[in-house]
């Protein structure tokens, strides 16, 4: 076990690189690992919704690299979420709301003028109201712990290994951190349905490059990853609850369904126009922290 000095471990966030790449390490096996175990687990209960039984178990591997994360929280980074989400005194959560709504509304407006431009593809949800109903309480639960462990596992903990559990201040950093989140997140999401059936392969790499990139981005200009939280909370949830499509890793019983193609350089558009919105958002709250070029 790796030991810190007193005040080191007082929730600083301070931690050696290897901690950090340990951590990762862990994540990446209880979610390989156990995940599979905790679906079979779902797979057993008897739900007489199929699509809400679906769900649980496309989420159910998170559970378990959430379980990971937080034992390499404990005993390897010996730290708190707190401290992995923000250098600054606490999390800004109104910053992370106003960012996953902007994130939110562009995608509404969004699929608003796809679906004037292009009607056919976009059709009501086959779901009764009950059942959207009934599973409105799991997703609004379990989507956000699903998007924040792929946050401290692809993003918020492989970005502080540069610096001792400290984010990176300088441009230049900033640049290399993002690049490399970008990968990070890129490799895990091959396996995805959406690259099965894309319409065109480059524009999903390109997609999840750029929400691997920009999320980085924007929160390390913030010294925190309240937009990145809130982004990745609002994409997914916006998926589940909004509008969804066929072939989605991630069956949900949305308001609506899309049978447009899957995997276009049209999601890549939609993605810039929503990180762009992101960024007026902290433009306009001047939560850009001044960085060393």
């Amino acid at each position: 076990m790796l030991m810190y000095k007193e005040d080191e471990k007082k929730n600083t966030g301070r931690f050696p690189a290897i901690a950090g790449a340990l951590s990762v390490l862990l994540g990446v096996y209880f979610w390989l690992t156990l995940g599979p175990l905790f679906a079979q687990i779902f797979l057993k209960f008897t739900i007489e919704d199929p699509i809400l039984k679906a769900y649980l178990v496309a989420n159910a591997p998170f559970f378990s690299m959430a379980l990971g994360l937080l034992l390499s929280l404990r005993f390897l980074l010996r730290t708190t979420p707190k401290a992995i989400i923000t250098d600054k005194a606490k999390p800004d959560w109104t910053l992370m709301l106003l960012c996953g709504a902007a994130y939110f509304g562009l995608a509404v407006l969004f699929t608003l003028g796809h679906a004037l431009v292009q009607p056919q593809y976009f059709h009501p949800s086959p779901s009764t109201e009950a059942e959207i109903l009934r599973m409105l309480p799991f997703v609004l639960i379990i989507t956000p712990i699903q998007t924040t462990s792929e946050e401290f596992l692809m993003r918020a903990i492989p970005s502080r290994i540069f610096r001792k559990g400290r984010l990176v201040t300088k441009s230049r950093s900033i640049l290399w951190v993002s690049l490399f989140t970008a990968l990070l997140f890129t490799l895990p999401h091959l396996s995805n349905q959406e690259m099965l059936h894309a319409n065109q392969k480059w524009a999903v790499l390109l997609y999840y490059a750029l929400f691997g990139f920009g999320g980085t981005f924007l929160s390390l200009h913030t010294r925190g990853f309240e937009p990145s939280l809130g982004i990745h909370a609002a994409n997914n949830l916006y998926i589940a609850l909004i509008c969804n499509y066929t072939n989605s890793s991630l069956p949900s019983r949305s308001l609506f369904i899309s049978t447009a193609p899957v995997g276009t350089y049209l999601d890549v558009l939609q993605l810039v126009l929503g990180l762009g919105a992101v960024a007026l958002v902290l433009h306009k709250s001047k939560a850009f922290s001044p960085l060393a070029s």
